[in-house]
């Protein structure tokens, strides 16, 4: 396979393992969780259960253990299911056809390493999507802010959207060949 079908990040040799993300996805919950544990006695007794496009909140609910830690149980439930389903990309939303069978072990190697290596950088954005709501929560409830910052919301969901866009693009140059391969098996075979 030429340099012109795989990623550059690939080409080059350069990649942060998987692992550093995961490891950083962790302190990320650990962070959160240690950050609600503290504020949880101070929160009033109604906190911010919603908050609108703008970053208003828009329903004030009873405090419980329940609302305050949600984010942090999700993040924890994602994470692992995040962390489990990139060890075994097989059963991510991998084209898993026929295509894929007719790549080179190597290159179906790289294509379950791209998807692997997205599914913890997701991991790591949903975390961080979380701990600010947790965070926003807290403030807004104490009285230290007036509202969730919808930009910072909206830029981790932008990026997780470009990510997803970069790494289809690279999964499809890489699968290109085989479909040009694989029209030209079914032409030869209508024949």
């Amino acid at each position: 396979m030429n340099n012109q079908t795989e990623p550059p990040a690939m080409a080059s040799g350069w990649r942060v393992s998987n692992r550093v993300f995961l490891w950083l996805a962790v302190m990320v919950i650990v962070l959160t969780w240690a950050m609600l544990i503290i504020a949880y006695p101070a929160l009033p007794a109604r906190i911010p259960g919603h908050f609108d496009l703008s970053g208003v909140p828009d329903a004030m609910v009873a405090r419980s253990w329940w609302i305050v830690f949600l984010p942090g149980m999700l993040q924890i439930v994602l994470t692992i299911g995040l962390a489990w389903l990139s060890g075994h990309p097989e059963y991510s939303n991998l084209p898993i056809g026929l295509a894929l069978r007719l790549v080179s072990e190597p290159t179906q190697g790289k294509i379950k390493r791209l998807i692997a290596h997205l599914l913890v950088m997701t991991s790591l954005i949903i975390d961080l999507i979380m701990a600010y709501i947790s965070l926003a929560v807290i403030q807004v409830g104490l009285g230290l802010a007036e509202r969730l910052n919808s930009w910072a919301v909206l830029s981790l969901i932008g990026f997780l959207l470009l990510l997803v866009i970069v790494y289809s693009v690279w999964v499809a140059r890489l699968t290109r060949r085989v479909r040009s391969v694989d029209s030209d098996l079914s032409g030869r075979m209508t024949r």
